[in-house]
């Protein structure tokens, strides 16, 4: 899953930058932000339900403390 994160993160920023820098249409860098969004968003979805599914015994006082330090859910 490394792959795809750094793949889409580093793409993301990339053509952000350039499409900032030309001063293209105001919906290219937009879209682009979307691209590094997405890649962030995977990254810390994978190393949660890794963590998750590692210490079974551990994983539900681990939600508890991601949810009390402020870890946005995409289900809310």
């Amino acid at each position: 899953m490394a792959a795809p994160v750094a793949l889409t993160t580093v793409i993301g920023l990339m053509s952000f930058g350039w499409s900032a820098q030309v001063r293209d249409n105001y919906m290219v860098p937009a879209v682009f932000f979307g691209v590094v969004s997405f890649g962030c968003s995977l990254g810390s979805t994978t190393a949660i339900t890794f963590c998750v599914d590692s210490y079974k015994q551990y994983a539900g006082e681990a939600l508890v403390t991601l949810k009390f330090c402020g870890y946005p859910e995409p289900w809310e």
